[in-house]
């Protein structure tokens, strides 16, 4: 189950990062992305241990919580990127339709 529910934040991430980057920083906005989630792993596992080893679980439980509401909270402060949806519709428009079943790869 951890592995199924960690490639959905993942692959979340990656993208969000690659549609909301300008196409000359998405080089450096997934390398910092990349960067920052690893060492993000890093920080929460020695901080995790040490609430627990000197606390209790409800106590990093509650640690995580606290991150959680702040991120939330930060979230909410970020402007949504208006330029993308546009950007996003009208390259969708422009797409040709796929064909149901294409015929270089008929459904046995």
């Amino acid at each position: 189950v951890y592995g199924l529910t960690w490639s959905y934040f993942q692959l979340s991430g990656v993208v969000l990062t690659s549609r909301l980057a300008k196409k000359e920083n998405r080089s450096l906005a997934l390398g910092l992305y990349n960067a920052l989630a690893g060492a993000g792993w890093i920080v929460a596992g020695l901080a995790s241990g040490l609430l627990t080893r000197f606390g209790s679980y409800e106590l990093a439980f509650a640690g995580s919580v606290g991150l959680l509401i702040l991120s939330l909270a930060v979230l909410r402060t970020v402007p949504d990127p208006e330029g993308i949806r546009g950007e996003e519709r009208s390259r969708l428009r422009k797409a040709p339709a796929a064909p149901a079943c294409p015929a270089s790869n008929p459904v046995p």
